[in-house]
């Protein structure tokens, strides 16, 4: 297992969030999601309630009058991996780069 966690921040846009998972998803790597989500109402989309599911995404449900640095430092406590990467629901990360990264910072320690 890669030890590496995405934490998707997202706020009232499930098609981006949609757009966002299925994209992370269709990479053959095994890491963490966390989704940290301030969203007034989000069981309006049955496919992303289904993907994230089946795909053993944590989905944390936060307040939305939550500031997004809060939101932000409450969904840290839930990583137990080693590294950790900030994406919002409109962001693409690619996770082969993230892997690079992570592999750079293993080889050269005073990073």
């Amino acid at each position: 297992m890669n030890d590496f966690t995405i934490i998707i921040t997202t706020f009232n846009r499930p098609k981006c969030l949609l757009r966002n998972l299925k994209f992370l998803l269709s990479y053959d790597i095994n890491f963490k999601i966390i989704i940290a989500d301030s969203s007034n109402d989000t069981n309006k989309n049955d496919e992303l309630k289904t993907l994230i599911k089946e795909n053993n995404v944590s989905f944390k449900k936060f307040p939305h009058d939550m500031k997004v640095a809060q939101k932000i430092s409450e969904a840290i406590k839930y990583v137990s991996t080693k590294y950790c990467v900030l994406c919002a629901d409109d962001d693409f990360i690619i996770p082969t780069s993230i892997i690079e990264c992570i592999n750079f910072l293993k080889n050269n320690a005073d990073y």
